[in-house]
């Protein structure tokens, strides 16, 4: 599953998003559900999924999906597997 289908899981199962509402424009102000408790559950699933904890600036950055992108591409952690979820799976770190 590539980066960005694993952030789409995160985002529509914590939002309760339909697919098509997974944009990268789409953010707090056009989705009921996105409140600062949802931005917390967001930057947590990607800590967990991702394995980087975004710092207090970046989590309160995020003005939208896009954003969320940036600063996982800006880090160098969009698409990478965190050592957790690969040992859960069965596959060693490269």
């Amino acid at each position: 599953m590539s980066g960005d289908q694993r952030l789409k899981a995160i985002v529509v199962d914590i939002l309760l998003l339909d697919d098509d509402e997974y944009r990268d424009a789409t953010g707090p102000d056009d989705v009921e559900t996105w409140d600062s408790l949802g931005t917390v559950r967001i930057v947590e699933a990607v800590s967990h999924t991702f394995g980087y904890r975004m710092d207090i600036e970046e989590m309160v950055s995020v003005q939208s999906i896009g954003d969320i992108k940036s600063i996982l591409r800006r880090r160098g952690v969009f698409g990478m597997e965190s050592p957790a979820r690969s040992a859960a799976e069965g596959r060693q770190e490269p």
